[in-house]
């Protein structure tokens, strides 16, 4: 197997950091010549070994075990060969199968939206009818009373000019009195209607308003009832409907569709120059400089730009495929240090992203297919979480497998949610600092660590997974983010402090409080105001002149 790549360099193969690797290949030995009867004619005869015919019988074995021994060294070969081919067969799978994954959610989260835009413009609509209705009404029960008062007041003159023509005879006095009279009742009647008119008026500008402070007073219920019905799922609190497949704002699901078309893309690009025999040790070499280049970040400013200036070097020497296989190699072994060194020693995050973000600032596409990894191998990134619903899944290990759990070394059984929780955590720890790094023209700076946060908390339900991200985030990413955005950082603080904590404490899961007991600890203690351990890092390493 010396002679063929081992499933380190495979790069089309999904990322499983911290999977178990493949056993190395067995090693081939020539079979032994047996000597017995050599041996026997030895004793026998003492001399038989030093003539002609002992000597060319022994010519003939050797040659018989070098043709057998050159006949399984290819078989060997051939089979490593297709074993190779296999592997990279199954990756490409893997990445349609994931691509359209990642539609059909975007798709459903989409659609899912809709349906709530659509539903609240009917009931718009409705309410809009139901108010026009009402004016109507109102507008012909105040047309019916005019039309009323001015039969009766008709009816009124008539009466009274049929009494003025009965006293015409009457002498003057009486005609002028009952003038008078009239016209008095004439003023008095009009007075009244206009009182009347006014009267109706005003009732009815009160009905009308009565009647639209009760429909915005029911559209206000209405929305109030279908954000709570958006969010309960969030909150823990059983709704009756149907549990969304993906707890993702559509967003966050859009941009990690598009970076993963990005990924797919760049190993579309590389997979013959992956395949091709002829450039296998140019692949080995380019391999091993990027693993002594990553292996040999340190927390020191000088190893930091030391490192950067030679893998710069490095990709500015290279041409297309072979640039955008270094790419995707520097970011793929970037991310196996988080399981090896950020879990174990959290200060490293910072001299790893730090390299990350100026190969990012001068290669942009470094920076979108590095993101791009960390979205395929931790959820929590997107952010995003899978809830479990019984019967939803074919199998748990579907469940688990969409999460991102990676088998153990038997290749059956998942790891367990503790191993799982750890290498995300790893992976959080180094995303956080990736998008704290304040450097200029960052492709993904802190304005990307806000729209995380919001995300998480807006659309993620309080569980161990959520909480253990949400620690990780803020105890690297939480001091710069306070630096920038100030009293908003404290506000959502404090939504993490009055809500997300008492929903994630009511659980009373036995896992969960250990998480919880950190956040509730980096939030009274105020620790966003202090710089986090490894986050100023020396110009050198001290240690080595240290007397």
């Amino acid at each position: 197997m010396d002679d063929y790549e081992s499933s380190d360099d495979d790069i089309l193969a999904p990322v499983r950091v911290g999977a178990p690797r493949r056993a190395r290949g067995r090693t081939l030995r020539a079979p032994s010549v047996d000597t017995s009867e050599d041996e026997d004619a030895g004793t026998e005869t003492g001399m038989v070994a030093t003539t002609r015919e002992g000597w060319m019988r022994a010519t003939a074995q050797a040659r018989a075990t070098g043709a057998a021994t050159a006949t399984a060294i290819g078989r060997a070969r051939q089979e490593a060969f297709e074993r190779a081919r296999g592997r990279r067969e199954r990756a490409r799978e893997t990445a349609s199968r994931r691509l359209a994954s990642l539609e059909c959610e975007l798709a459903l989260a989409r659609a899912a939206e809709s349906e709530a835009r659509d539903a609240a413009m009917e009931r718009a609509r409705e309410i809009s009818n139901k108010l026009r209705e009402r004016d109507e009404a109102l507008k012909r029960q105040a047309r019916e009373m005019r039309k009323s008062r001015v039969l009766e007041h008709a009816a009124a003159r008539r009466e009274a000019d049929e009494l003025v023509m009965a006293v015409v005879a009457a002498d003057a006095e009486a005609r002028e009195a009952e003038e008078r009279r009239r016209a008095e009742d004439e003023k008095r009647k009009i007075a009244e209607a206009e009182a009347a008119k006014k009267k109706a008026e005003e009732e009815a500008e009160a009905a009308k308003k009565k009647a639209e402070e009760e429909a915005k007073k029911r559209a206000e219920e209405e929305e109030a009832r279908r954000k709570q019905a958006a969010s309960d799922y969030v909150s823990g609190k059983s709704t009756g409907g149907e549990i969304p497949r993906v707890a993702a704002a559509s967003e966050a699901l859009e941009q990690e569709a598009e970076l993963a078309k990005t990924l797919v893309e760049a190993r579309q690009m590389v997979a013959e120059y992956q395949a091709h025999p002829g450039a296998r040790m140019e692949r080995r070499k380019l391999t091993n400089a990027i693993v002594v280049h990553v292996q040999q970040i340190a927390a020191t400013q000088e190893q930091i730009n030391k490192k950067s200036r030679d893998i710069m070097l490095m990709l500015v020497q290279l041409q297309e495929p072979q640039r955008t296989f270094a790419l995707l190699s520097i970011a793929k072994k970037m991310l196996s240090q988080c399981d090896v060194q950020v879990a174990k020693l959290n200060r490293y995050a910072f001299a790893l992203a730090e390299v990350a973000v100026r190969i990012a600032v001068d290669v942009p596409r470094f920076g979108a297919l590095l993101v791009a990894l960390v979205h395929e191998v931790c959820v929590s990134s997107v952010p995003k979480y899978y809830p479990y619903v019984q019967g939803r899944y074919a199998t748990d290990d579907e469940y688990y497998d969409l999460m991102g759990y990676v088998k153990n070394d038997d290749g059956v059984a998942f790891e367990t949610t503790d191993s799982y929780v750890d290498r995300m955590t790893g992976i959080m720890l180094f995303y956080a600092a990736f998008v704290q790094v304040d450097a200029p023209k960052h492709p993904h700076g802190i304005d990307a660590a806000w729209r995380w946060l919001v995300r998480l908390l807006n659309r993620c339900p309080p569980n161990r997974y959520t909480a253990a991200a949400l620690d990780s985030f803020l105890k690297i990413a939480g001091y710069r983010m306070h630096a920038a955005y100030r009293g908003q950082f404290v506000k959502i603080l404090e939504l993490i402090h009055k809500e997300f904590l008492p929903k994630l404490e009511a659980k009373s899961d036995a896992d969960v409080r250990p998480v919880s007991s950190r956040v509730s600890s980096y939030l009274i203690e105020r620790a966003f105001e202090r710089e986090p351990d490894g986050m100023r890092m020396p110009a050198t390493d001290t240690s080595s002149t240290t007397i």
